[in-house]
């Protein structure tokens, strides 16, 4: 259960941050590396926006109910625990 990224949707929450990633750039990025940002892919950028797996957890609510799939995670838990039975 340490990889939460299985449990979300990271290719659809990377094509709607898509939009906004020029402006995310400009606001927080200096300098040289901007052009490194720029030429990221949306799924690299998107990881990175997010940070590290650990880091979903963090994210808003709003982000979570839209991208996370709360139903697989509660199945995948309850086998789990009906395994360690």
């Amino acid at each position: 259960m340490k990889n939460l990224y299985c449990y979300f949707d990271l290719e659809a929450f990377a094509r709607d941050l898509e939009p906004y990633k020029s402006r995310i750039i400009d606001d927080y990025i200096d300098g040289d590396e901007i052009e490194y940002y720029n030429n990221m892919d949306t799924i690299e950028f998107a990881k990175l926006y997010i940070g590290e797996s650990e880091n979903i957890k963090y994210l808003a609510k709003e982000v979570l109910e839209r991208y996370f799939d709360y139903d697989k995670y509660g199945k995948d838990i309850l086998l789990i625990l009906s395994s360690n039975n």
